[in-house]
């Protein structure tokens, strides 16, 4: 971990996934002077409108950001191999059971999401940060300085946490192979 704060989200860049609330709370953050490397990576409708707008509200700023645009999912993957990755955020107002978080959490990354559909599944206060629907620009907020205060052994703890509830709940590979097991057992009954 180092001193600058690396932030990750993936997703879409339309109205629904509001990453105009991740620039306003970055805003806040670098009004504070805290060091935060941003990168997106997705595309969509939204896309020049938002790189427009963290230009306004980011540049000579404390916060860093870099827009990859879309990526194919083993270039996501790569990126994680490849990167360090404090962070993972998502203020989405509407979810279903997003993939995005379990693939952070597969690299031991704690999630700070909106709480907002199938989100509370994945995303607790072990493996990351609830933030409200309504409010969740300014929580946000509170969650990086709560972050940056933090020792190093309370973020791998959190970090260890996501990666083990990821690996206990959504790992596929690992519960196909017990669901094939279980099956075996109930045919040789």
């Amino acid at each position: 971990f180092s001193n600058e704060i690396q932030l990750l989200s993936v997703s879409y860049v339309v109205p629904v996934k509001r990453l105009h609330l991740i620039i306003d709370a970055l805003s806040r953050c670098a009004k504070e002077n805290i060091k935060i490397n941003w990168t997106h990576i997705g595309s969509g409708s939204e896309f020049e409108n938002i790189k427009k707008l963290a230009f306004q509200m980011l540049s000579n700023t404390s916060v860093r950001f870099n827009f990859l645009g879309q990526q194919t999912n083993e270039e996501v993957h790569n990126y994680y191999k490849s990167n360090n990755v404090d962070l993972f955020v998502n203020m989405s107002e509407s979810e279903g059971l997003p993939v995005s978080m379990m693939e952070a959490m597969s690299f031991g990354v704690p999630v700070i999401a909106s709480n907002v559909g199938g989100v509370s599944e994945i995303v607790d206060n072990k493996t990351g940060w609830l933030l409200s629907k309504d409010l969740c620009n300014e929580e946000f907020v509170d969650v990086i300085q709560e972050w940056n205060k933090s020792e190093v052994g309370e973020k791998l703890h959190k970090s260890n946490e996501a990666y083990k509830k990821w690996n206990t709940n959504f790992n596929a590979e690992k519960n196909y192979t017990e669901f094939v097991e279980q099956l075996c057992g109930i045919n040789k009954n």
